[in-house]
């Protein structure tokens, strides 16, 4: 895997004790992009990214747009 572009995990293990409790992430999204065949590390990323947050303790939602088009 290429380096991540996103904050690593112990950045967002920082995040819960600075920001309200309801507070949501969202990660935004197309199939386009998450399918793209010359661009694998997109799906890697995004899915990293889900997988650190929620191990961090912070909420996140994955949103994906055009997935009927």
């Amino acid at each position: 895997m290429r380096d991540l572009l996103y904050p690593k995990l112990d950045v967002l293990s920082a995040l819960p004790s600075v920001v309200k409790e309801q507070t949501v992430f969202y990660v935004h999204g197309t199939p386009r992009q998450l399918a793209d065949p010359n661009r694998p590390y997109v799906k890697e990323e995004h899915d990293q990214f889900l997988k650190d947050s929620e191990a961090a303790g912070l909420k996140v939602r994955a949103r994906t747009y055009f997935e009927r088009e």
